[in-house]
């Protein structure tokens, strides 16, 4: 005989030869679920708990085996013994008892209770959020190591079944690899059944039915789920459809899901589009909340404190205000003021940093669209923007200088003209060059050994004729050191620097006073981002010591004063900005004063949010153990930085929040694939942003776009004539000219020609941030000169020292901001520059698609035919033939493999 096995019990029986020789039959049942070990002789049962067995002993015999166990009963120690039993049995009886015996019971019902509730979880019906799986695994951590040495010997014992232990289960949910990937599969599972059964759902939620991506945007229901959509791609459908799947599953009530969106135009459209859903959906339930950051800020606010906020609605005007009474009323400011913009207005980069002459042009037409933008205080006209910053900073320290006066000497020969230095002091006769040299004393990669020998023929002249030089260099630009540099070099030779008087100090401010506004907006924006990240100016300095360069320095020493003034101001008439708003409604809630319902939260337009705002949503997450996120948004529209939006809260996700389950929206409804293609490739040059191919349900590629470089004059009769062939090819065509700054609409006549095309044409203008989430058929951008387009202002890097993760990217705002404007056009996008001014977007455009510079015959338009494969982003798409018919491929396969439909006429 020997053992017989059964569900949770084993059974051992005497041997074939203890049987033969008269052994006593019995039969001894070890049962694991109820802990018990049995012993049965004829009518005699002896019931033992495992649990009460001290000792197990195993001894060998000649023909057989007997194990004898010790345990303890209510008459004291008692010891019985079991003979007869083979070797195997024996050993197995032994091991067995001794294994269970010391079998934790609370363990092993917890481990039982975690088997069942996975096992119920893996298998439901339901989607399996990370939260759920933790929820499942309550009580595993604190046991598993007692558990896994015991389940290693059943496993060896192969007794598993007596265990009532399914050890596979028990080995994944104590693998983290395998219960992941286990979870993973029973959701793929989950989504793939419920978009079956939810079809008629999916085809009535809005008016068109989902996509696939749509669905699974749906379907996913992580803990934190992250929606990133493409422009057009149907993303408010998409919130409509999740919250309609949250209320219509039961999953939550109406009034446990709040929507957010930073607008109040958006707000109000996505309020509409989920209360017509649940009209439809799920009628007589209470209206879902749908409301704006602040709007939701401001309620939370006036339910804590029991009154309604005094609200500062436009601190940009706030920041206008103060700086024009600090102008007025503290003298320091004004001087260090004036010192800014004179010297410091524009960010810095040394002709050493450029690799090419054009490069460098480029750069010098972002400030310089004429010679006058190089005129100094004193009225000089400069070389350079280094030459004019060093001309205004001896200007306000009352150093005496002229600029380019010809040397005391006749230098002028068969090679040189007459030498002329940068600058003469003439109070102790000292010349000064301005070298444009590195740290290392190599110029720019492009200029040749001209400028060397240039240099040395120079310090050779002031040696033949013994005649003082002082030299700076670029490289004290870009260490952000010139001004230390050149204060110490002009003492050193007898100079001394008196800053001059008030009366002067208005006058430079006259002069330099249509520049103020670039420095007021950037402070705005700047102190924007210092309250949404709660800092202040000093701890701004304080952070970056001796890495402040001489503009970041001086830069923060205004800003201290404006924050100081800013804040007596809002102080001073009882008011409250946006950010102070949602500052005071996080700690409400955090601190539970504040009672909401909220356990599932959409957030809309995710790439504008900002630290404040991360604050205020985790804060609402952690009211609820069962909360879910839906943030959707997509990081080429981040736009409103200037406002206190960080994209890095978008694009590392993940360090505010905790890892989401991200779900793409790639295929837009709006532009058609030429346009979609060129401002996906145009954006993606950024590798900070998520990389993602747009696919656009018009498949049209050529004729999608077209740069007008139209001379100075010509741009009304231009434009004019092309709106006259839109009006007689596409009647009621929408035309949108969008611009950089409303002054560029100016320039045109849009009203004359709203006029004239009245009832053919709907024709508006908008700046770009305006026209976000908007279309039109045509769309003209304006102004895509060097300096405006794009703004040095948007990308300042003084905005970084208040970002906890500053953009590295060069004009990465900018390059958003074209995207958008780019994918408000439906058929075609006109970009307008003037002609000899183009900004680098121009030129990068031109060279990203292959775009021959070849004019039309007015001089005035280049085709853009050539469209970038929406998947590498390095190729163009090319007309191909298979046999399967026509087709358009990627110029770089077989390594881009990307193609699609050709467009039938």
């Amino acid at each position: 005989m020997g053992e017989v096995h059964d569900q949770n019990t084993l059974a051992f029986t005497p041997c074939l030869l203890a049987r033969v020789l008269g052994c006593r039959d019995f039969r001894v049942e070890v049962d694991a679920h109820k802990l018990y070990l049995e012993i049965m002789r004829g009518t005699q049962v002896e019931q033992i708990s495992l649990i009460a067995i001290s000792s197990v002993d195993l001894k060998r015999g000649l023909f057989w085996n007997s194990v004898s166990l010790m345990y303890g009963s209510p008459n004291g120690p008692h010891t019985t013994k079991v003979g007869g039993l083979s070797g195997h049995s024996a050993k197995r009886l032994a091991s067995m008892t001794d294994l269970l015996r010391s079998w934790n019971t609370q363990s092993a019902c917890v481990v039982r209770a975690i088997g069942l509730r996975l096992d119920s979880l893996l298998s439901g019906k339901n989607y399996i959020a990370r939260r759920d799986l933790v929820r499942a695994m309550a009580g595993a951590n604190g046991i598993e190591h007692e558990v896994l040495a015991d389940i290693r010997k059943a496993r060896a014992l192969d007794i598993s079944n007596v265990l009532d232990l399914d050890l596979e289960q028990v080995g994944l949910f104590f693998d983290a690899g395998r219960i992941e990937q286990a979870r993973v599969e029973a959701n793929l599972r989950v989504v793939k059944q419920a978009k079956e059964d939810l079809r008629g759902f999916f085809s009535t939620v809005e008016k068109m039915p989902l996509s696939e991506e749509q669905q699974d945007a749906t379907l996913i229901d992580e803990d934190l789920n992250l929606v990133i959509a493409a422009a057009g791609s149907g993303k408010t459908s998409t919130i409509v459809s999740k919250v309609a799947h949250w209320v219509a599953s039961g999953r939550y009530q109406p009034e446990e899901v709040m929507a957010l969106a930073f607008a109040g135009d958006a707000a109000k459209e996505l309020r509409a589009r989920i209360h017509t859903m649940q009209e439809r959906i799920c009628p007589d339930t209470a209206p879902i909340t749908v409301s704006t950051f602040h709007s939701f800020g401001n309620g939370i606010v006036r339910q804590v404190l029991g009154k309604k906020l005094n609200v500062c609605k436009d601190p940009p005007n706030v920041v206008h205000e103060v700086v024009q009474a600090l102008l007025r009323e503290d003298h320091a400011f004004l001087r260090d003021w004036v010192s800014f913009i004179a010297i410091f207005l524009r960010p810095m980069k040394a002709r050493t940093e450029f690799d090419s002459l054009e490069a460098y042009n480029a750069h010098l037409r972002k400030f310089t669209a004429n010679r006058n933008d190089l005129r100094t205080l004193k009225g000089d006209l400069v070389a350079s923007l280094e030459e004019l910053a060093i001309s205004n900073f001896l200007f306000l320290n009352g150093v005496r200088y002229e600029y380019e006066r010809p040397y005391e000497h006749d230098t002028s020969d068969a090679e040189h003209r007459q030498y002329a230095p940068d600058f003469f002091y003439p109070d102790v006769s000292l010349y000064h060059e301005h070298f444009g040299v590195d740290a290392n004393g190599r110029p720019a990669p492009f200029l040749d050994s001209d400028y060397l020998e240039g240099i040395l023929w120079k310090r050779k002249i002031h040696t033949q004729y013994r005649t003082k030089l002082m030299e700076t260099t670029s490289a004290m630009f870009t260490n952000g050191t010139i001004l230390e540099r050149l204060t110490s070099m002009l003492r050193q030779q007898g100079l001394v620097l008196t800053p001059i008087s008030g009366v002067e100090l208005e006058s430079a401010l006259a002069k330099i006073k249509g520049l103020s506004a670039g420095p007021e907006k950037l402070m705005a924006s700047f102190l924007a981002h210092l309250k949404t990240n709660g800092l202040t100016p000093e701890q701004v300095a304080e952070r970056l010591g001796r890495k402040a360069d001489e503009r970041a320095a001086l830069f923060l020493q205004v800003m201290s004063r404006v924050y100081k003034a800013y804040g007596d101001h809002l102080a001073k008439y009882g008011l409250v900005d946006f950010s102070d708003m949602i500052l005071l409604a996080t700690e409400y809630v955090r601190t539970g004063k504040a009672k909401t319902s909220i356990k599932a939260l959409v957030v809309d337009e995710f790439q504008d949010i900002s630290s404040a705002r991360v604050s205020l949503v985790n804060a609402i997450l952690r009211l609820s153990p069962d909360s879910r996120l839906l943030a959707v948004g997509d990081d080429w529209q981040a736009i409103y930085r200037f406002a206190g939006s960080d994209v890095a809260l978008m694009t590392h996700f993940q360090d505010y929040f905790g890892q989401p389950a991200i779900t793409r929206l790639t295929k837009t409804y709006r532009c058609n694939q030429g346009i979609a293609s060129l401002a996906a490739a145009f954006v993606q040059r950024n590798p900070a942003q998520y990389q993602k191919m747009v696919v656009a349900h018009d498949d049209r590629t050529d004729g999608c776009v077209d740069i007008l470089r139209i001379s100075r004059g010509g741009h009304a009769q231009v434009i004019g004539d092309i709106l006259g062939n839109i009006a007689s090819q596409t009647p009621r065509a929408k035309v949108f000219f969008l611009a950089r700054y409303r002054s560029e609409g100016e320039r045109l006549p849009i009203e004359v020609w709203r006029a004239k095309f009245r009832g053919v044409l709907d024709i508006s203008f908008k700046t770009m941030h305006e026209a976000k989430g908007l279309e039109a058929d045509h769309v003209f951008i304006l102004g895509m000169n060097a300096g405006g387009f794009p703004s040095e202002i948007a990308d300042d890097p003084l905005l970084a020292l208040a970002m906890p993760r500053p953009e590295s990217f060069e004009h990465a705002e900018e390059r958003r901001l074209l995207y958008v404007a780019l994918t408000c056009a439906r058929h075609h996008v006109y970009l307008v520059a003037d002609k000899g001014k183009e900004s680098c977007f121009i030129r990068e455009i031109e060279a990203l698609l292959g775009v021959d510079n070849s004019l039309s015959a007015d001089g005035s338009v280049t085709g853009v035919r050539k469209v970038p494969c929406p998947q590498c982003g390095k190729g163009i798409l090319l007309d191909r033939q298979g046999k399967h018919g026509a087709f358009k491929g990627c110029s770089k396969y077989p390594a881009c493999r990307y193609t699609t439909a050709a467009r039938v006429a």
